[in-house]
């Protein structure tokens, strides 16, 4: 993983299994699947696998990106929220770009939330079958957090963190770059 181009930085080998419904007044009224990643990161694109069962057009979920440091997802610390809007009745992947690129701290318990935007959406969300993580679903717009059996398909794009020895390397070979190219200036006649 380079820190010069973007990587699929969380892509747990997804399948496209039919997962849990969302919805407003339900068991689940809200879902979150959770990840952590190994090293720091910038993220900048994040993927969802879902569906759209019933609602209004252009209405679908509000995702958000939540820290927490118990592994249940805390709504109080939104790193950032945007709309995913599935269009169709057959799950695909759905995605959305970062305004800009959000650091996640390696080892840290972050979760995607999926909420409807509307009262009168339903949309399904896709599992992953992935031992280790399990999903949460909420009844009560967040109040409160169930376990469920597997996480929903999520997928995260970005790039490392540069090290500060690397920052060191690129700063010290700009340099060199540029004196070389001064040297060039200097010895094409004018």
């Amino acid at each position: 993983l380079g820190t010069s181009c973007a990587a699929w930085l969380f892509d747990p080998n997804q399948r496209l299994v039919a997962g849990p419904v969302v919805k407003s007044n339900s068991p689940v009224a809200w879902a979150a699947s959770s990840f952590a990643i190994g090293i720091d990161v910038y993220a900048t694109k994040f993927g969802a696998a879902m569906m759209k069962m019933s609602g209004p057009a252009g209405s679908g979920f509000t995702v958000s990106l939540t820290q927490s440091n118990h592994g249940i997802p805390d709504i109080q610390r939104t790193l950032a929220t945007w709309t995913m809007t599935p269009t169709g009745a057959t799950p695909r992947y759905y995605y959305v770009d970062a305004e800009a690129p959000i650091l996640l701290r390696a080892h840290t318990p972050y979760s995607l939330v999926f909420k409807p935007n509307s009262g009168d959406f339903a949309g399904g969300l896709s599992w992953m079958q992935y031992a280790g993580v399990s999903g949460w679903a909420s009844p009560d717009e967040g109040r409160t957090w169930n376990s469920m059996i597997y996480p929903m398909c999520v997928q995260v794009d970005g790039y490392a963190v540069p090290e500060p020895s690397c920052l060191s390397v690129l700063g010290f070979s700009s340099g060199g770059l540029a004196l070389w190219r001064g040297r060039l200036r200097n010895r094409v006649p004018r």
